[in-house]
């Protein structure tokens, strides 16, 4: 049988497999980040929607891979402390996002401050 899944399992690795290297390199940072942040945290790739979700009691985060950055997103983002100014989004929408185009673009102090508040306050 090899390597085969169950039908209608698909992780993470999975939804990143067909970007760009460096969008790769760029989630699997962010991946780890979050996962450290919020030790207890369940993720899930939801290859519909191509995100990879992070949730506690609740969904709070998301990680969006596009085809040259990656993105961040809170599912109510604006409800976050952003001190830094780091938080996009549209004007009618709860959920706000960083994009980084690199690993080495990610602020991982605030980065983490944000994650952890996040996961703590719907």
């Amino acid at each position: 049988m090899g390597n085969r899944r169950p039908s209608g399992v698909f992780s993470p690795k999975d939804l990143l497999a067909d970007f760009p290297l460096s969008v790769r390199d760029t989630a699997q940072s962010l991946r780890k980040l979050v996962k450290e942040a919020v030790p207890d945290v369940r993720e899930k790739a939801y290859p519909g929607w191509r995100i990879i979700g992070y949730r506690q009691s609740f969904y709070f985060a998301f990680i969006q891979p596009k085809a040259d950055h990656v993105r961040l997103g809170f599912q109510w983002g604006t409800r976050l402390p952003d001190e830094e100014g780091l938080l996009e989004g549209e004007e009618l929408s709860h959920i706000r996002y960083v994009p980084f185009e690199s690993a080495l673009d990610i602020p991982v102090d605030s980065i983490t401050r944000l994650v952890q508040y996040a996961s703590c306050h719907k």
